[in-house]
């Protein structure tokens, strides 16, 4: 199987846009966590554990993390929308 070939079904399989939208919610979720109410550093200490669509993998994140991963969910989400739009809009 070529690499194209591989990659394509890949993207396929495992990169479904409601995967996604779970991890989103996954990070919103996290972000609404309360942090340590006399930390000074509560956007910078990893005190957040954020669940991964893996049962295996949880990362101990910080809150500028959080933002960050859900600022490139969005716009992951968006793109992969945008594309399914283009795609049946074409038709």
């Amino acid at each position: 199987m070529g690499d194209d070939t591989y990659l394509n079904n890949m993207k396929t399989s495992y990169f479904k846009n409601s995967r996604f939208k779970n991890f989103k919610i996954l990070v919103t979720q996290s972000l609404q966590e309360a942090c340590c109410n006399n930390c000074k550093q509560n956007t910078h200490c990893r005190s957040l554990l954020l669940k991964t669509p893996s049962e295996k993998i949880d990362l101990a994140v910080n809150r500028e993390e959080l933002t960050q991963i859900k600022q490139l969910l969005n716009g992951t989400i968006f793109k992969v929308e945008q594309k399914e739009f283009l795609k049946h809009s074409a038709n």
